[in-house]
Protein backbone atom coordinates (compact mmCIF):
# COMPACT_ATOMS: atom_id res chain seq x y z
CA UNK A 1 0.00 0.00 0.00
CA UNK A 2 0.95 3.69 -0.55
CA UNK A 3 2.37 5.63 2.39
CA UNK A 4 1.80 9.39 3.80
CA UNK A 5 3.98 10.01 6.60
CA UNK A 6 4.86 6.44 7.07
CA UNK A 7 1.06 5.64 6.92
CA UNK A 8 -1.00 3.86 4.82
CA UNK A 9 -4.53 5.34 3.86
CA UNK A 10 -6.20 2.43 6.53
CA UNK A 11 -3.91 3.83 9.62
CA UNK A 12 -5.91 7.42 8.72
CA UNK A 13 -9.08 5.60 8.92
CA UNK A 14 -8.58 4.05 12.13
CA UNK A 15 -7.12 7.06 13.64
CA UNK A 16 -9.88 8.77 12.59
CA UNK A 17 -12.27 6.06 13.74
CA UNK A 18 -10.34 6.91 17.17
CA UNK A 19 -10.77 10.45 17.38
CA UNK A 20 -14.80 10.09 16.43
CA UNK A 21 -14.71 7.13 19.48
CA UNK A 22 -13.21 9.72 22.04
CA UNK A 23 -14.84 12.60 20.95
CA UNK A 24 -18.23 10.13 21.02
CA UNK A 25 -19.62 11.46 17.49
CA UNK A 26 -20.79 9.19 15.02
CA UNK A 27 -18.45 7.77 12.26
CA UNK A 28 -18.54 6.49 8.49
CA UNK A 29 -16.32 4.34 8.22
CA UNK A 30 -15.91 5.09 4.22
CA UNK A 31 -12.56 3.50 4.07
CA UNK A 32 -14.15 -0.35 4.92
CA UNK A 33 -17.71 0.99 2.92
CA UNK A 34 -15.47 1.85 -0.36
CA UNK A 35 -13.23 -1.06 -0.28
CA UNK A 36 -16.15 -3.70 0.32
CA UNK A 37 -17.98 -1.58 -2.18
CA UNK A 38 -14.66 -1.73 -4.72
CA UNK A 39 -14.27 -5.18 -4.28
CA UNK A 40 -18.09 -6.11 -5.46
CA UNK A 41 -18.27 -4.18 -8.49
CA UNK A 42 -14.35 -4.82 -10.02
CA UNK A 43 -11.73 -2.81 -11.55
CA UNK A 44 -13.37 -2.32 -14.70
CA UNK A 45 -16.49 -0.67 -13.18
CA UNK A 46 -13.92 1.48 -10.38
CA UNK A 47 -11.87 2.64 -13.33
CA UNK A 48 -15.02 4.72 -14.22
CA UNK A 49 -15.18 6.21 -11.23
CA UNK A 50 -11.76 7.74 -12.09
CA UNK A 51 -11.43 11.31 -13.06
CA UNK A 52 -9.32 10.07 -15.90
CA UNK A 53 -6.95 6.80 -16.39
CA UNK A 54 -3.57 8.43 -14.83
CA UNK A 55 -6.03 10.61 -11.81
CA UNK A 56 -7.41 8.26 -9.41
CA UNK A 57 -7.43 10.77 -6.43
CA UNK A 58 -10.41 12.63 -8.04
CA UNK A 59 -14.25 11.46 -8.81
CA UNK A 60 -15.78 11.42 -12.35
CA UNK A 61 -19.55 12.59 -12.07
CA UNK A 62 -20.34 8.68 -11.83
CA UNK A 63 -17.98 8.22 -9.30
CA UNK A 64 -18.81 11.27 -7.21
CA UNK A 65 -22.27 10.00 -7.38
CA UNK A 66 -21.21 6.57 -6.42
CA UNK A 67 -19.13 7.42 -3.37
CA UNK A 68 -21.77 9.69 -2.24
CA UNK A 69 -24.48 7.01 -1.91
CA UNK A 70 -22.08 4.79 -0.35
CA UNK A 71 -22.08 7.74 1.97
CA UNK A 72 -25.43 8.80 2.26
CA UNK A 73 -26.74 4.49 2.60
CA UNK A 74 -24.30 4.67 5.64
CA UNK A 75 -25.44 8.08 7.44
CA UNK A 76 -29.06 6.81 7.43
CA UNK A 77 -28.00 3.65 9.30
CA UNK A 78 -26.03 5.24 11.91
CA UNK A 79 -28.28 8.68 12.18
CA UNK A 80 -32.07 7.34 10.85
CA UNK A 81 -33.44 10.11 12.11
CA UNK A 82 -32.28 12.50 9.10
CA UNK A 83 -33.85 9.74 6.68
CA UNK A 84 -36.37 12.15 6.01
CA UNK A 85 -34.12 15.34 4.67
CA UNK A 86 -32.24 12.92 2.04
CA UNK A 87 -33.89 12.80 -1.49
Amino acid sequence: PREINGRTLADYAKAAQAVAEKEKVSFIDLNTISITHHNEVGPKVVATYNFNPEDKTHFSPEGARVVAGLVINELVKIAPDLASYIK
